[in-house]
């Protein structure tokens, strides 16, 4: 898996075991969720169609709502890496808008850092991670939503990954990309992990959608 500046994501499919993914959707089928206004953060762009619902299963402070599903997930990524620093697990719900809709352009954090999308959901030929061509540069602007919006209109569409099930993408954090609603499902599970950590030097095939 090899993430640059010219390829600045890896999608890899299949990368839970069977087990270990069923239970961890099991557990997104039961948890709480709390009511999001701003998927894209509290910068972007106030529309109700940006609205959602997420639950943090870790969280640096100490907060780990289940620590079973913590260490399945932390154990399937140090497959690919060797961390250092666990931020965040948060579990997102999206549903259903009315209308095709994508959320504004962000990343994460403002600080270096991965990011990897799991997806507990399938919609076949829309619904759409979208990765941009637009890298975070804190030399240039004061933070992700200055940049946003001076670049917003003129940020191009890098690759769109498809929801599937059991699939996972991994970007740099420097990395602008959105979520957009689900159209032909009534509601789409992810997981996105935020972490600090070293790409290991071997780790298993890598695909692309």
């Amino acid at each position: 898996m090899v993430l640059n500046r010219e390829n600045r994501y890896a999608v890899i499919d299949d990368f839970f075991s069977i087990g270990e993914y069923l239970a961890i959707k099991n557990y997104l089928e039961g948890v709480t969720w709390g009511f999001t206004p701003n998927v894209a953060g509290e910068f972007a762009k106030k529309d109700p169609a940006n609205s959602g619902f997420s639950h943090i299963i870790y969280g640096h402070n100490g907060q780990d709502d289940n620590p079973t599903i913590s260490c399945m997930i932390g154990q399937s990524l140090s497959k690919y890496f060797k961390i250092n620093l666990m931020w965040r697990i948060r579990a997102g719900l999206l549903i259903p808008v009315g209308k095709k809709w994508v959320h504004d352009p962000h990343v994460d954090k403002n600080e270096p850092h991965w990011t990897a999308l799991m997806y507990f959901s399938s919609e076949k030929g829309t619904g759409h991670t979208y990765i941009y061509d637009e890298l975070f540069d804190p030399y240039l602007y004061e933070g992700v939503p200055a940049q946003v919006a001076a670049r917003r209109d003129k940020m191009k569409v890098l690759a769109k990954v498809e929801a599937k099930e059991n699939r996972v993408v991994f970007m740099r954090g420097d990395v602008f990309h959105s979520s957009s609603a689900p159209e032909t499902i009534i509601k789409r599970l992810a997981i996105n992990v935020n972490f600090v950590g070293v790409l290991l030097d071997v780790q298993p095939e890598a695909e692309k959608p």
